[in-house]
């Protein structure tokens, strides 16, 4: 029949296997008590707004930017109406620099003279090139 070397590596052969059943058991037991408490969901977020659509003068911005020499003259006036309604020093700074661009590309004097009857005793444009004109 067979030899007992034979038997003897039978015998090995089915205790690996057996051990490695028991190895995949023993992770599928422990791997189903892990399960047994809930797992933690992400939280769910409120559904957020539709996002505005831009303000105008992002979108006076942009053209300006590309040039139109409408859009430049509107959005130096819509900053500075803006700084005259809120008192923000930004949109006085960006209004003028936009007058500014205004006057070197088209002449645009109009601003020019808004800029020193209204503006050039606040800090943010005492001493840009508009104001220093006189002295």
């Amino acid at each position: 029949m067979t030899s007992s070397r034979e038997r003897a590596q039978l015998f090995g052969y089915l205790g690996v296997a057996l051990l490695g059943c028991a190895a995949l058991f023993s992770f599928a037991a422990r791997d189903a008590n892990s399960r047994s408490h809930p797992e933690p969901r992400l939280a769910v977020l409120p559904a957020q707004p539709m996002p505005e659509a831009p303000p105008a003068i992002d979108l006076l911005r942009n053209e300006a930017a590309s040039g139109s020499a409408l859009s430049v003259r509107q959005v130096a006036t819509a900053l500075m109406n803006r700084y005259d309604l809120t008192g923000d020093a930004e949109d006085l700074y960006e209004g003028v620099n936009w007058a500014d661009r205004a006057w070197l590309q088209y002449g645009d004097s109009e601003l020019v003279a808004r800029v020193t009857t209204r503006y050039c005793g606040q800090r943010v444009v005492r001493w840009h090139w508009f104001c220093d004109l006189g002295e």
